[in-house]
């Protein structure tokens, strides 16, 4: 008797089993955690984790270009912004005129 463990994405749907670990281009095939959290300040946290294969997840952008490995025989690319770099300056830009405005209201109470 045997077992066989089939890995799937919860995002694409891709699947594969243990024989399939290492795919053909020569990237060993995984799962990753991706999980978000929302928080508010009237609100208490709540989390959903998944897990997506590693394409899923570059195409999110999340690891950056520094965790990104190249296939085999690759060299490594021109590292670009991801989108999840993108969303972190354009989420700190909000926070700091938002910082700016309750500041500004202050002074001139």
């Amino acid at each position: 008797m045997s077992v066989t463990t089939i890995y799937k994405c919860d995002n694409c749907g891709d699947s594969w089993d243990e024989s399939e670990q290492q795919s053909p281009a020569g990237v060993v095939r995984q799962l990753w955690s991706v999980s978000v959290r929302a928080k508010t300040a009237t609100c208490t946290s709540t989390s959903i984790e998944v897990q997506w294969c590693r394409p899923c997840v570059d195409r999110l952008g999340a690891l950056g270009h520094s965790l990104k490995a190249p296939k085999l025989g690759q060299a490594p690319s021109v590292p670009q912004p991801t989108a999840f770099e993108t969303i972190d300056r354009i989420l700190r830009e909000i926070a700091r005129e938002e910082a700016e405005q309750v500041v500004s209201e202050r002074s001139t109470s």
